[in-house]
């Protein structure tokens, strides 16, 4: 049978680059093939002779067939143009059984294994696996053709990649292993093409999308019919921990991130998000956002780390900006700090680290921004309303539990306070800052 693939967008960084389709081509047999491994010697290795993967109902749509009973195995259906085709799922099960048993005995699977997605990428057939292996852990294995442009005949199934999973993803990555005429793109050293298997059901609800992280922004992923995201080229040299993906609700009742992961190039399964964005002490408020994890980002920068637990305080709009206060936690001994950042666009201005107040009471932060002008942002427990004085006593904003205010440049104030209320109007708290403290 031949087939004609999907033409797909490629991302690369922030601009699109639309290749032509594949001509079609025909899988033709699977016959004898050398699976080598860096240092490891790998014997030789047969795959049966079968037909080539039929697609489901039409080219590109997505099957779905029941999901596995087994409790261990994740409750995914097969998914993919060749999901119901069970020669090409047997002939990858053996490629991944076979393989495995030379190069990484630990990971053969223990039972029968089960589609969680199958179909092309570019040229190349591909499947991802599960199965229980004989230590009772589920793994995830990935399967693909080795061919790449300009050969015209498939090359031999190869186990791509295969991982332990303990804890259910919501999500997994594809490893990229050739099929697409990218040209010049990959020559980059590092450089490589990903792509996102959402968990079924993860992006069922309206107004929910997967989002990737870029410099001081998340920006949208684009489905594919298949069930797999677009693809797009990852730079080490910009993400050298690799691509953040979270699946969020942009609209409806309580927007905010759902799922995130960190994926990361050569592995199927996601690990945890370099910022691991906590609850603050006095209870969560609200979801939290792709904007609460690029402004933790920028606070941890400013304290010279890439990664750590983060306590969005409160985040308010400005014109044309925001301004968020934000608990970073420490990384070993030592006690949490308040940092102040303000964000227009993809434009960061972060303050220096301030005291960390009491949990239960208010916290106040500053940020001083080009040219002069003065962010003050102040953050309480839910249900406070909150008043910023100046060191003369004068009230110079009021607001609900977030407020942010900016001050002109001229404006001379040495010290800020701020007050918080109750709706009966009984007392939070109250915080005091020197200006050059924040």
């Amino acid at each position: 049978m031949s087939h004609q693939s999907v033409d797909v967008d490629l991302l690369v960084d922030d601009t699109v680059a639309v290749g032509p389709p594949p001509p079609p081509r025909s899988r033709g047999r699977v016959g004898i093939a050398v699976l080598a491994v860096a240092a490891v010697v790998v014997a030789l290795l047969a795959w049966p002779d079968a037909s080539t993967p039929e697609a489901g109902p039409a080219e590109g749509e997505v099957a779905q067939l029941p999901v596995p009973d087994d409790p261990r195995l994740l409750p995914w259906p097969a998914r993919g143009p060749y999901a119901s085709d069970e020669d090409f799922l047997a002939q990858a099960t053996e490629a991944w059984r076979t393989q495995a048993s030379v190069v990484s005995p630990a990971d053969v699977p223990g039972g029968e294994a089960y589609g969680l997605w199958a179909g092309t990428i570019g040229t190349n057939a591909v499947a991802l696996l599960q199965a229980v292996g004989e230590d009772g852990l589920l793994r995830v294995a990935q399967v693909s053709e080795s061919r790449r442009p300009p050969d015209v005949q498939p090359g031999p199934l190869v186990l791509t990649a295969v991982e332990a999973v303990t804890t259910p993803p919501e999500m997994l990555g594809v490893v990229y292993a050739g099929g697409l005429d990218l040209g010049y793109v990959l020559d980059e050293p590092g450089r490589d093409v990903m792509q996102v298997l959402p968990a079924p059901g993860l992006l069922a609800e309206e107004g929910v999308e997967l989002q990737r992280h870029e410099y001081g922004r998340f920006a949208p992923l684009v489905m594919q019919p298949d069930g797999l995201s677009q693809p797009w080229v990852h730079d080490p040299r910009r993400f050298p921990e690799g691509a953040v993906v979270v699946a969020v609700r942009v609209r409806g009742a309580d927007p905010g991130i759902l799922a995130e992961g960190l994926l990361v190039p050569g592995q199927v399964v996601p690990g945890p998000t370099p910022v691991q964005l906590v609850t603050p002490e006095w209870g969560r408020t609200s979801r939290s956002t792709p904007d609460n994890y690029v402004d933790a980002l920028a606070a941890l920068a400013a304290l010279g780390r890439s990664a750590g637990q983060v306590a969005v305080l409160g985040t308010a709009p400005l014109s044309g900006s925001r301004a968020a206060l934000l608990e970073v936690r420490p990384d070993g001994p030592g006690s949490p700090v308040v940092v102040t950042v303000h964000a227009a666009g993809v434009r960061q201005t972060v303050s220096g680290p301030q005291p960390a107040r009491p949990p239960t009471e208010i916290a106040l932060g500053t940020v001083r921004l080009a040219g002069g002008p003065l962010v003050v942002v102040g953050a309480g427990p839910p249900d406070t309303d909150l008043l910023v004085y100046g060191a003369d006593g004068r009230p110079v904003g009021t607001g609900p539990r977030v407020s942010a205010i900016v001050l002109p440049a001229d404006e001379a104030v040495s010290e800020l306070a701020v007050q918080g209320y109750r709706p009966d109007e009984t007392f939070v708290g109250r915080s005091v800052l020197t200006l050059g403290e924040g």
